[in-house]
Order: structure tokens, then sequence, then C-alpha cells
């Protein structure tokens, strides 16, 4: 991490598409309820996400499990937005899973490398 920046908020979330949403959906149709409730019992998350601050500033790093739509890309990249769009994101995919690095400040893509891929191997 950049110097002065602490960890500040952790969000983990299940699985909640895909293949498991359509079959969830499937049950729920045949069931003929008009609401329609099922217990996940998941074992890997299909989204991480840390944030650190420092101040207003935020950097966050995430890790997303792709499907088989995911990007074609591969390596690190990055999106192309308009340069007035914050945060600023960092790609990188690997064995069906996507990590990314965001800022909330004008960070070099190659600063934003190095940050994810300290992080990943940890």
């Amino acid at each position: 991490m950049p110097e002065g920046y602490k960890f500040s908020k952790a969000r983990i979330e299940g699985p909640t598409e895909g293949k498991f949403l359509d079959e969830v959906r499937a049950e729920g149709k045949k069931s003929g309820k008009p609401v329609y409730a099922k217990k996940i019992d998941w074992k890997e998350a299909a989204t991480i996400r840390l944030e650190y601050t420092n101040g207003k500033d935020t950097l966050a790093i995430s890790k997303y499990t792709l499907d088989s739509e995911g990007s074609k890309k591969k390596g690190f990249f990055e999106d192309e937005l308009p340069a007035h769009i914050y945060p600023k994101y960092v790609f990188w995919h690997e064995g069906g899973f996507e990590y990314s690095i965001s800022t909330t400040w004008d960070m070099s893509k190659d600063q934003k490398v190095e940050i994810l891929k300290e992080a990943v191997q940890k």
C-alpha cells in the first residue's frame, strides 16, 4: 500500500449470477409461489472487495469469479473510460478470476499493477 493508507472495509458476496441464479429462478417458477426463497450453500465468494483509505482518497482491490462470458482480454489492462470518470481501474484476468485495483485519484498504471501483483500473491 502507498504510505498512509489504512484498511477501511471489506465486502464479500456469494454467487448471485449465472447458472445458480438461472436454476433458482426455474425452481421458483415451478413452485408457483408468489415469493420463492432458497438457502444458499456456497463455498467460494463470487466477489471480494477490500478498501483502503487515506483521508478522502480510496484505493480498492477486488477479486471476481469470471463466468464463461467473461472478458477475453489477457494480462493487465485498463478500460477505456473518459478522463473525468473516477475511480480509475486496472484489471487482470487469470485462472477463472478477475482482479482489479481502483483509485479515486490519479495513480499511474504501473503503480497500480505493482500493488495489484503484490495483493494477488498474498
